[in-house]
């Protein structure tokens, strides 16, 4: 029987990053997918050029809808302001054994902002203890740490900062990290790091919607039953092949 997995976030019109992302990702691995839509934006691949707040009435109902589904996993993009963020925490609290990945996503690949108020706060204090892991890349993990993440060793004290406010795991994605190979970093306590290390494509960073699918992926393999390194790795790789047919294509 197919997984079924609740994607949560917003769409991206150009179709190469946000629900339409993960929906490609789901879809290719095998599962199945629920919606919960918080936003409508309008881009290219080069630009934001709008953005829709979906009512949070709209953004409840469908969240309310799946209260009693059968899940298996929940995947988590953007949360554009406050009243998303509680939505997902009162379903998260409903679902404690589900596992639960949240790529926070702050901005888009052309640094066009995807949230229209300062929910830092109440995602540090409130969302992020709550799910199984969350997938900041480099610059996502600076501003939510406050510390700088550009490197592997950053990298790493940002990560420590989140198992000490109670985030349960993190992987900081490498692909922004200065190294000379795509290093991503899993932390799942104080003491247990693992890197994932693979080769960087020459302009890989143009592939957009790679931290969406790298998360979706990552909750596939881990509704699955597998533990999370071993869907950290799959997933990565899954990415990576995506990245490496993506640019044949341009």
């Amino acid at each position: 029987m197919k997984k079924k997995l609740l994607l949560i976030g917003g769409t991206d019109s150009s179709g190469g990053a946000g629900i339409a992302a993960d929906i490609q990702t789901a879809v290719k691995l095998g599962a199945s997918v629920r919606l919960a839509v918080n936003s409508v934006t309008a881009q290219t691949k080069k630009e934001m050029h709008y953005m829709h707040l979906i009512p949070v009435e709209t953004f409840r109902a469908q969240m309310k809808h799946e209260m009693h589904a059968k899940l298996d996993g929940i995947k988590i993009g953007m949360l554009p302001n406050n009243d998303a963020v509680d939505e997902v925490v009162r379903f998260l609290q409903m679902h404690p054994t589900l596992p639960v990945v949240l790529d926070p996503v702050l901005e888009t690949t052309s640094k066009g902002s995807l949230i229209i108020e300062d929910t830092k706060e109440n995602l540090l204090d409130n969302l992020l203890p709550l799910v199984s892991l969350i997938t900041p890349n480099a610059r996502e993990a600076s501003i939510l740490s406050g510390q700088s993440s550009l490197d592997p060793n950053g990298a790493k004290k940002a990560a420590e900062f989140f198992i000490s406010i109670g985030v349960k795991s993190v992987l900081i994605k490498g692909g922004h990290l200065k190294s000379i190979n795509c290093k991503d970093i899993l932390l799942e306590s104080v003491d247990r790091f693992t890197t994932f290390e693979r080769k960087r494509f020459s302009n890989g960073s143009n592939c957009r919607g790679t931290g969406c699918r790298l998360a979706t992926a990552i909750t596939y393999f881990l509704a699955h039953g597998e533990s999370l390194p071993t869907a950290c790795r799959k997933g990565g790789d899954f990415v990576a092949d995506y990245i490496e047919q993506d640019l044949k294509l341009k």
